[in-house]
């Protein structure tokens, strides 16, 4: 299993310190459009994506939030 990070980003971006462990970038993904529907919910998050970055900090995927799912 590798570590995946999670961040938020809106030309600033929320740095999540922790991260999860993922058996793969497709999980990583998954994860991160779960993430950007629970936010979406939110307006103040419209225009902001989950991004996703590996063990190395290189980034995996991007999900905007507000047009996960669609």
């Amino acid at each position: 299993m590798a570590r995946f990070s999670f961040h938020v980003r809106n030309g600033s971006t929320f740095k999540d310190e922790v991260g999860e462990s993922h058996t793969s970038v497709e999980d990583a993904r998954a994860q991160a459009t779960e993430i950007a529907g629970d936010l979406s919910k939110d307006r103040d998050y419209a225009g902001y994506a989950v991004v996703v970055t590996d063990e190395q900090g290189n980034e995996v995927a991007n999900v905007p939030i507000g047009k996960a799912g669609l």
